[in-house]
C-alpha cells in the first residue's frame, strides 16, 4: 500500500498531493482507532487500498503523462 500510495504522489499535480497528503493522514487517524481489532484493521486497508486502486485508475484513464 506505501508503494502505491507514492507511486501516485509522483504523478499527480502539486496542489493534488497535498490533497493526498491529507486523505492519507485522516486515513491513519481513522486506522489509529482500530487499535489492536484486527477485523478492523482489515476492513480500513482493504478500504484504503481500494481507494487507491480507484484513484490510480482514474489517473490512468487520463494518460499517457
Amino acid at each position: 500500500m506505501s508503494v502505491r500510495f507514492q507511486m501516485m504522489m509522483g504523478l499527480v499535480a502539486m496542489g493534488t498531493r497535498g490533497d493526498m497528503g491529507e486523505e492519507q493522514q485522516a486515513w491513519l487517524s481513522a486506522r489509529k482507532k482500530c487499535a489492536s481489532n484486527q477485523t478492523c484493521l482489515l476492513a480500513a486497508y482493504r478500504q484504503r487500498i481500494q481507494t487507491l486502486k480507484n484513484e490510480y485508475a482514474q489517473l490512468a484513464s487520463r494518460g499517457p503523462f
